[in-house]
């Protein structure tokens, strides 16, 4: 069977190092694992505290690792979050899905805007008052970039992107507040201030998920159907050789000497320098979403997106020790609607995706309602106007447009040619296994997908995604 998500779960291994959690032939150990919750992203303050965050499709998941140890912290939020950075230990922001964002103080966790249909899976900034968020919905029928700029004023959204360009970021790296690289889907590389963002020629098509370098080395690694890396040299983009076959990558970090970790889906762990890079025996089979060049050597962190419980593990090559995980004493506070701040009164939701993004000029006015399935679908041109009744099977139905009598796709067909001709409800998802795209409606249990036939399943679509949608039995199994 094959899976929906980034990071397939645990298969039996031969190799008894895996199950002691090192192995002589790698560097690499266990830290701690089966937490509950996948682990999405880790930074380290200059003062050597670490914070590691993640989650599930039902919950957050927040780490820190001080001298006292380990602790469990309270967000503020549900949402899983895929990205942590911060300024100093007292100083941390988080951001995730659903738009959410959250920031630690030193006492607690304070949530700064919650809401929306897109996920914030990059942060990267100078300071606290000039912070960038980047994100977007990365479904295949309604794509959309987002960019958040946080400055003294609050939040508020940027058009890093012209308007005919939907793809979205995933995430945000750079060595100065100007010098700044964003990477995204379908091969989007950017530069520079995300107001005057410059695009670069990366000479692919395949989704760029990380970037990451020091003073003098930019790397970027990806990949969906294929892994990939990059190297900036000379000005240019160059592809790196990846050793051995991971199925793709998530993470890079480098050091500030240069060397340089690669990690990826099934434990796939690789270091080099420029453009030789070799293979470490993997310690776990656990898909490794990111690693943090830190003090002490490199940490990695990962789980199982599509398990309740994320299974989320920790490695390093350095000193890191593991322990006993204790719970911070302080709870975080959940979003106010920004009647404290007047984040939401200024910010995103007047002037961002609200107003003039999904529901305004999005899925509502010009997408599903006004322009799609609605108007120009079942109802004006499909069935009634030109489908059964006028045109019969032939010009309104299956031999023509390849969709239903109806005039839209319905439960579980494959969109990938008409991304936009899903029926109510639903839209054109790539799922991860079978590489295909499928229109599909977002689910909380499979008990909501029974147009999707027996043996239906409510999963996560592929890597990068936190909502699960229903998908056929066919598709669930792996099949075509």
């Amino acid at each position: 069977m094959l899976l929906f998500t980034a990071c397939p779960p645990p298969a039996p291994q031969t190799d008894g190092g895996v199950d002691a959690g090192a192995d002589a032939g790698s560097p690499w150990r266990v830290v701690l694992e089966d937490r509950p919750g996948a682990l999405l992203s880790a930074w380290e303050s200059a003062d050597g505290v670490l914070y590691a965050v993640g989650g599930t499709a039902f919950g957050a998941y927040v780490l820190r690792h001080d001298a006292d140890g380990w602790w469990q912290m309270d967000p503020g939020t549900s949402k899983a979050l895929w990205w942590v950075h911060g300024f100093s230990a007292n100083d941390v922001w988080a951001v995730g899905a659903a738009g959410v964002i959250t920031h630690f103080d030193g006492t607690r966790w304070r949530v700064e805007r919650e809401g929306g249909a897109a996920t914030l899976f990059g942060a990267y900034g100078t300071s606290t008052t000039d912070l960038v968020a980047v994100g977007g919905v990365v479904s295949v029928s309604a794509p959309k970039p987002l960019v958040l700029r946080r400055t003294p004023s609050g939040w508020s959204e940027v058009a890093a992107l012209p308007a005919s360009d939907s793809r979205a970021f995933f995430k945000v790296w750079g060595r100065s507040a100007t010098d700044t690289f964003f990477v995204g889907e379908r091969g989007l590389i950017g530069r520079g201030l995300p107001e005057t963002l410059t695009l670069e020629l990366s000479g692919l098509s395949d989704r760029l998920t990380t970037v990451h370098g020091n003073a003098s080395e930019t790397y970027i690694v990806g990949g969906l159907q294929r892994p990939v890396m990059l190297r900036r040299f000379a000005g240019e983009w160059r592809p790196v050789t990846i050793p051995g076959t991971p199925q793709l990558l998530n993470g890079v970090a480098v050091s500030a000497s240069g060397d340089t970790v690669i990690v990826g889906l099934n434990g796939y762990v690789a270091e080099g320098r420029a453009e030789t890079f070799a293979q470490r025996r993997a310690v776990t089979d656990f898909g490794l979403h990111a690693v943090l060049s830190s003090r002490s050597g490199f940490v990695a962190v990962g789980g199982d997106l599509g398990d309740t419980l994320g299974r989320g593990i920790v490695l390093t090559n350095g000193s890191l020790e593991g322990g006993v995980v204790q719970q911070w004493p302080h709870p975080g506070i959940r979003f106010d609607g920004g009647i404290d701040a007047g984040v939401m009164d200024a910010g995103v939701v007047d002037a961002g995706p609200m107003d003039a993004g999904v529901v305004d000029a999005g899925l509502v006015d010009a997408g599903l309602v006004d322009a799609g399935p609605v108007d120009a679908g079942p109802v004006d041109a499909g069935s009634v106007d030109a489908g059964e009744p006028d045109a019969g099977d032939l010009d309104g139905g299956d031999a023509d447009a390849g969709v239903r009598d109806g005039g839209f796709l319905g439960p579980g067909d494959d969109c990938g040619m008409a991304p936009n001709d899903c029926g109510p409800g639903m839209m054109c998802w790539f799922v991860f296994g079978p590489f295909r795209n499928y229109c599909a409606a977002t689910c909380t249990d499979v008990a909501q997908c029974g147009a999707y036939g027996p043996g239906a399943c409510c999963r996560l679509p592929g890597p990068q995604a936190m909502e699960n949608v229903c998908l056929t039995s066919t598709v669930c199994d792996g099949g075509m």
